[in-house]
């Protein structure tokens, strides 16, 4: 997919979920195989694996970035 697409279509759903999906940092990096690393896994289950043992749960609930990490909960002064 062209990345000014994914971008566009990334932005639709941000708006949809109140949230960021992808910025264009992010694709940016994503483009240049900045998440690939040279070392060998330090995990011990393989990610295939572990989702199809966990295929009922994944994706049935949304977790936002910003309310997690940055809205402020609005807590009633007294």
């Amino acid at each position: 997919m062209p990345p000014r697409l994914t971008l566009l279509a990334a932005d639709i759903v941000s708006r949809y979920k109140r949230d960021i999906m992808l910025t264009r940092q992010e694709l940016q990096g994503l483009m240049d195989e900045l998440l690939v690393s040279s070392e060998k896994p330090r995990g011990t289950r393989r990610i295939d694996n572990w989702l199809l043992t966990n295929a009922d749960l994944v994706g049935r609930t949304y977790a936002s970035e910003l309310d997690r990490h940055w809205r402020i909960a609005l807590v009633p002064c007294r």
